[in-house]
This record gives C-alpha cells, structure tokens and sequence, in this order.
C-alpha cells in the first residue's frame, strides 16, 4: 500500500508490478513454528540493542531501564520465567547490568542463542520490547501479544513516531 502511494501520480506507477515478498524472519519464524499452544508460563524481554546506535539510548530501554524491567517482571510475575534476550553483540556493560538485576530470581534467566529464537518464542506467552524489530517478528509469527516499553514517547521525533514501525505497533499489543 506504501508503494502503491509513493508512486501514484508517477509515470513509472503505470509500469511497475508489485510481486509478494514477504519479510524473511518472519516467514521463517512462521515455518518454524510447530505449534502455536505451547505457550508456557514465559515472559521474554528482548530490548533494542544500543550496541552502534549512540543515537538510540534516549528511547530504547535496556540501559536505562533494562535492570529495572527485570526487577519488576521478576517480583511481579514469580510463578513465571523471566527471560532476557539481549541482542548477540549487546554491550557487555548492559547485558551485566541486566544479569545482575536478575539473577537474585530464581525466575530469571538469559538466552544467549543468537538469531535462534524459535524455541524460545514458542514457549513465550509475551514479549516485552521497546523498538526492537524481534517485537514484530514474535507478534507476528507466535501470534501472541508484545508490549512495548516506550519511557521516552513524547520525546520521539516526529519522523520516527510517524513511521510505519511506530504507527503499527498497537496491532501487535500495547504501548
């Protein structure tokens, strides 16, 4: 539909053929799924990683939130596994602060499994985020709710609060 605006009124409009795509670790994580009831008593943090993104840390959440996010969830929630999933090459200093947090919780754990997250996805019943694209691709392919952590919204740039990733993530869960 996006394309379809950006080219109306063009001459090459006339010209182009859309052709279905889709977005691979989606369609991979949905070929991978084996079977969407195996949902168990997890709740899975994978925040946005910094690591190269200087320009992020006012809006995504693990440094400054991070440690506390696993706090909460830990106290919150005991009878559930609180999982931290960071991203394969996080900053360490995040991902200690974030452990330290945790590990006080017999409930705790971090997944470490890289880009492998099917396993994990399955057993999760919901994903907190905060810009993450990982959100969208548990949403999407486990059909299971995301929350996104957003302690900086009305800080946003206009640009960023008007694209497609913000402006859709109320379809996968809550802001």
């Amino acid at each position: 539909k996006t394309l379809l605006q950006g080219l109306a009124g063009h001459r090459l409009a006339k010209q182009q053929a859309i052709i279905p795509a889709g977005y691979p670790p989606i369609d991979i994580s949905i070929r991978q799924v084996k079977d969407l009831n195996t949902t168990e008593k997890v709740i899975t943090y994978a925040p946005t990683p910094l690591i190269g993104k200087k320009e992020w840390e006012p809006y995504a959440s693990a440094k400054s939130h991070g440690p506390q996010i696993i706090d909460a969830l830990a106290r919150a929630f005991p009878d559930y596994e609180i999982v931290f999933k960071p991203f394969p090459n996080e900053e360490k200093s995040i991902v200690e602060a974030i452990r330290q947090s945790g590990e006080k919780f017999p409930n705790f754990s971090i997944d470490l499994s890289g880009g492998s997250h099917t396993e994990l996805y399955n057993r999760s019943a919901l994903m907190i985020s905060d810009f993450s694209s990982t959100a969208f691709t548990f949403g999407f392919s486990q059909l299971k709710p995301v929350l996104f952590f957003s302690h900086n919204e009305e800080a946003l740039p206009d640009k960023i609060l008007r694209s497609p990733y913000c402006e859709s993530r109320e379809l996968l869960g809550g802001i």
